[in-house]
């Protein structure tokens, strides 16, 4: 079983002007237990946000997140507060608290 998995996930930011802009599109990522993975590319490419994504801070726009084969419902605040008390770890390069 993947202990984290992505299925054509997608982020989309949209500004005042109508500017559109594609962070993440249609990305499909497979971590299973024991396996080290690190995401590598240029400022902007996305890293964070699928790694806030992934880590339950942010939304998609579309597409899924499975944590130990569950799909993770965004929009039930008392499941993502336990899943982030019993499931998820976060390390920022800043000093932050997640909000519960």
């Amino acid at each position: 079983m993947n202990i984290v998995e992505t299925r054509d996930l997608s982020k989309f930011y949209t500004f005042g002007s109508g500017l559109r802009v594609e962070a993440l599109k249609n990305v499909n990522v497979e971590i299973k237990e024991g396996e080290f993975v690190s995401f590598i590319g240029a400022s902007g490419s996305g890293k964070s946000t699928l790694l806030n994504i992934i880590g339950c801070l942010d939304q998609p726009t579309s597409g899924s997140v499975f944590i130990e084969g569950t799909e993770v419902d965004y929009r039930n605040s008392s499941y993502l507060v336990q899943l982030h008390r019993q499931t998820i770890g976060f390390v920022f390069q800043a000093f932050n608290l997640i909000p519960t």
